[in-house]
């Protein structure tokens, strides 16, 4: 049977280098995440917005990721694919 996914949650993360490591000369990235997207927002628009913050930070950008999260649904089932609850066949809570 066919499983579907709802997408409920996004993030937007920004990677920045905020110095090199002294020791071995690599660079030191951070990142920084922002909490909250609107799930239906489209790519274009949300990779906009990460250039324009990235343009207010002090350090230099190095990546612009997106992270959605999902939720699995089987049609004719329970939470996670089970009839009888929000555990799946794992024991993993699904919600």
């Amino acid at each position: 049977m066919a499983v579907s996914a709802i997408k409920y949650d996004s993030d937007l993360e920004l990677k920045v280098q905020t110095g090199t490591d002294p020791d071995t000369g690599e660079p030191v990235i951070k990142l920084r995440r922002y909490s909250r997207v609107k799930p239906g927002a489209g790519h274009e628009a949300v990779y906009t917005v990460g250039r324009v913050i990235a343009g207010l930070q002090v350090y230099q950008l190095v990546e612009i990721t997106r992270q959605d999260d999902q939720h699995f649904h089987q049609p004719g089932r329970g939470p996670g694919g089970e009839g009888g609850g929000p555990r799946g066949a794992a024991g993993l809570y699904l919600v």
